[in-house]
């Protein structure tokens, strides 16, 4: 007896496997046999569907390679900082168009099959009467776990290059320049003004910016966390939530000695991508219900949720560009595979679309309203789409240097790979629950949708910050293990989640391990007294520490630097050419004022247009003082062709020296 039990325990294992040879067999019947009851499809119509969807893929390869020929390079006109050209154009098109043919053909070529077991019938799916508790719980979960205290005034950390890009042109608002039209972000003005309201209410210092940019991200994963809890059950939604915090904006995030918390304060944030994932989501919510028998009507409770939804979407779209590019789209590819699969009829599309546009505009008319009213309007979108129109002609950099051995060249290659397959078993397994196979369709597009962006800067930060919706991914495929989803599915499921979740290294499981300490000790340091360092309080820096990663300049070399400068020019207004390694940005943690905006405010795109006007600007108008340490810069050749004496001073440091220099007329003046 003792034996045979043995044997049984060994075997119980092995049993729960038996759907992998099981699934094995069912994709060899779908495609080499004329089908069966236990497939969706009769092969016949499965291999029109390869073939067509072949050639379509040939056609976009072809495409995306003619154009890749046919573009011209990088104008000598633009000056680069940081980053070479890099024209990739055709990688975006090829992607788009292969996304459109592995998703969208198949469910063309096979346009007239039953999509649906039981339309008039499917409802949300078991999981549903729990799901308000569920999401409670999750969301209680992610705040204790990565949600505020992050006591960053016990962080020993100077500012470095990667806040610059937010700092510069908070700097030239508070120095009185135009909102968002001449302060030169790359992001969306909700981002701009949100920040400097932060920073107006709480303080202006690079502490407070940087709790801006936690709560943020906080914000953006409380979207992530709560769709992911309303949607999966408990295992699939561990084990996203798992995925979530490494395979995200929070992959940054690490507790250091003394209970405070360590980021990325460049622009990984979940903010980017929060708008997008709870449009696309909202949306398949809806149209993962029944449709009712007039295909036009729309319930009172689906117009309040669509309304309030666009409203969402809209306040994220001014947030980032990312948003708004991500959230159309995975609109449009969710549209598109609800009319094809015949989820829902044109005019239920349309129906549900209206409330969710109307929501839209409530969120978006106040900021054109606000540029419209000043005659600005054109100047707003202009630059709103100033980016996005760099990358449309061209404009890129930063190509993938990372292997299959690291965790972010894994993701990159894996990604993609694994949101189709999702999106098959979404698709064609009609085992499924209704909502379940809608959201799951939903969640692959938006996994899909998000990842377009690291095509074009694919440097680890990005890849990282691009795959927010991998979470959700993870939670999906899981999901689709279900026990009453077809064999196929469930071993699609599992080839499709094994490389996501071998992104995770041991050092993720050590992070898990120490994290709970961790929370206890930073709400035990919540309340220890600041220090005051230079004059500055609310940080324990290390003086010898360098100031930024862009330069060796000890901290308290710099602290010395920054009281000798001010001896000098005071409040008068000050033009920096050049310090500390890159063009304008460290006068903010100076506490100087600049004559005119950052010249470079873009890290990511250059933005040519603005550093010509601003160049055009310098040359009429003069300027009163200037700071550099690069003589070559043409900021320093317009001041030296000023008429008038001047005084000049030169402060060595140890790495480089500066140059400070005041006209005489304005230093008595």
């Amino acid at each position: 007896m003792g034996a045979e039990a043995g044997i049984a325990r060994i075997r119980r294992p092995l049993a729960q496997l038996e759907f992998l040879r099981a699934g094995v067999a069912d994709l060899r019947r779908l495609i080499f046999a004329s089908g069966t009851d236990g497939v969706v499809l009769a092969g016949v119509q499965l291999h029109r569907a390869i073939v067509w969807t072949a050639a379509a893929l040939v056609a976009s390869a072809t495409a995306a390679l003619a154009v890749r020929f046919l573009t011209a390079g990088a104008p000598q006109s633009v000056e680069w900082y940081n980053f070479g050209f890099l024209d990739e154009r055709w990688l975006v098109l090829g992607y788009w168009l292969g996304v459109a043919s592995l998703l969208l053909v198949p469910l063309w070529v096979m346009r007239t099959q039953s999509f649906w077991r039981d339309t008039a019938t499917a409802g949300i799916g078991r999981a549903e009467p729990r799901g308000g508790l569920r999401v409670v719980i999750a969301l209680v979960a992610y705040t204790l776990w990565l949600g505020p205290p992050w006591n960053l005034e016990l962080l020993a950390r100077p500012m470095e290059w990667h806040e610059i890009a937010h700092l510069g042109p908070l700097q030239a608002l508070l120095a009185g320049k135009d909102f968002y039209l001449d302060s030169g972000t790359q992001y969306g003005p909700g981002m701009q003004i949100l920040s400097l309201r932060y920073l107006e209410n709480f303080g202006v210092s690079l502490l407070r910016f940087r709790e801006f940019w936690l709560w943020t991200n906080f914000v953006g994963g409380l979207i992530v966390v709560g769709w992911m809890a309303r949607l999966f059950p408990a295992v699939p939604l561990f084990l996203g939530l798992i995925a979530f915090r490494f395979l995200s904006p929070f992959h940054f995030f690490e507790a250091v000695d003394g209970g405070s918390y360590t980021f990325f304060f460049g622009w990984a944030s979940c903010a980017r991508y929060a708008g997008a994932i709870h449009a696309v989501l909202g949306l398949a919510w809806v149209l993962g219900r029944p449709s009712p028998a007039d295909d036009s009507a729309t319930t009172s409770a689906e117009r309040i949720f669509l309304l309030v939804s666009g409203i969402v979407w809209g306040f994220f779209v001014q947030i980032s560009q990312e948003n708004l590019g991500c959230g159309i789209a995975g609109i449009g590819l969710l549209a598109a595979f609800a009319w094809l699969t015949r989820a829902a009829a044109p005019r239920r599309l349309f129906a549900i679309a209206a409330p969710f546009a109307v929501g839209t505009l409530i969120a978006v008319l106040p900021m054109l309203a606000l540029f419209a009213g000043a005659g600005e309007l054109h100047g707003f979108l202009r630059r709103y789409f100033e980016i996005g129109s760099y990358v449309a002609s061209g404009y890129s950099n930063t190509p993938l240097q990372e292997g299959w051995d690291t965790p972010t060249g894994l993701l990159f290659r894996a990604v993609p790979l694994a949101a189709i397959a999702v999106f098959a078993v979404a698709s064609f397994d009609r085992s499924l629950p209704r909502a379940q196979r809608t959201t799951t369709a939903a969640v692959a597009i938006l996994a899909l949708a998000c990842f377009a962006p690291a095509l074009l800067r694919t440097d680890p930060a990005h890849i990282i910050a691009a795959a927010t919706p991998v979470g959700l991914l993870v939670a999906a495929g899981c999901f689709a293990m279900r026990r009453d989803a077809a064999p196929a599915s469930r071993l699609i499921a599992v080839v499709a989640v094994l490389p996501l979740l071998a992104c995770l290294r041991f050092a993720d499981l050590a992070t898990l391990a120490r994290e709970p300490l961790a929370r206890v000790r930073a709400v035990a340091a919540a309340d220890q007294p600041r220090e005051v360092v230079g004059g500055r309080v609310g940080y324990r820096y290390d003086l010898d520490a360098p100031y930024s990663v862009f330069s060796e300049l000890p901290l308290g070399e710099f602290l010395e630097l920054n009281r000798r400068i001010h001896q000098v020019v005071g409040d008068r207004p000050v033009e920096i050419s050049s310090a500390i390694g890159t063009r304008g940005h460290w006068y903010f943690f100076g506490g100087l004022r600049p004559n005119m905006p950052d010249p470079e405010p873009s890290m990511t795109i250059v933005n040519s247009r603005l550093r010509v006007r601003y160049l055009a600007e310098l040359d009429q108008l003069g300027i009163p003082c200037l700071i550099s340490t690069g003589p070559q810069d043409v900021e320093f050749r317009i001041y030296h062709d000023q008429p008038g004496s001047r005084e000049e001073w030169t402060l060595p440091t140890s790495e480089k020296t500066f140059y400070v220099s005041c006209l005489d007329e304005v230093s008595a003046s």
